[in-house]
């Protein structure tokens, strides 16, 4: 494609060439070198961060978390015991586990008021065994029905304390 164009007074031939292959094939490579190069810069950044991101969450863990252990619970990372009637103060800034502690403390009392009434009808039932038949065996069944009615309470409890640490634990580590 010829044209003519005018420029000062002179006329200047102007002919369109397509450009060489080897031109595109520059830039393409241009575009693919500066793609890998950010590419491996956000990768390398991305890693830096979550490395020290882990490293922290781990230290929040082993030293923040509470966990049962052998039958009592433990804090941190040296085991420090905690006794049963401090725990509720752990759960000062975690309102979510707060509340599930408390839940957890009413189905404890709850089984334990409920299993205090079967021993406290199981004795009865003994001491008055010998002398009337029929109000002793009316005690053993009125205390192995609260011994059952029991039941759901101190496993409802249960799952609630575990739940409430979990919380907690939670809570201290994104805290």
């Amino acid at each position: 494609m010829k044209d003519l164009f005018a420029c000062m007074g002179k006329k200047i031939k102007f002919e369109y060439s397509p450009p060489s292959l080897l031109i595109i094939k520059q830039l393409i490579m241009k575009f693919v070198l500066t793609g890998l190069c950010l590419l491996l810069t956000a990768c390398t950044y991305s890693q830096s961060i979550e490395a020290v991101s882990v490293d922290s969450l781990k230290a929040r863990y082993n030293n923040e978390t509470i966990h049962f252990f052998k039958g009592y619970l433990s804090k941190g990372e040296n085991g420090e015991r905690i006794r049963f009637t401090d725990l509720k103060d752990q759960f000062a800034f975690s309102k979510e586990g707060a509340n599930e502690f408390a839940l957890f403390q009413k189905d404890r009392k709850t089984a334990l008021l409920t299993l205090g009434g079967a021993f406290t009808c199981l004795v009865a039932a003994a001491i008055i065994n010998k002398s009337n038949k029929d109000l002793s065996n009316g005690l053993i069944i009125g205390g192995l029905a609260l011994d059952i009615i029991s039941i759901p309470f101190s496993v409802r409890g249960s799952k609630r304390l575990q739940h409430a640490i979990w919380l907690r634990n939670r809570d201290a580590v994104f805290h």
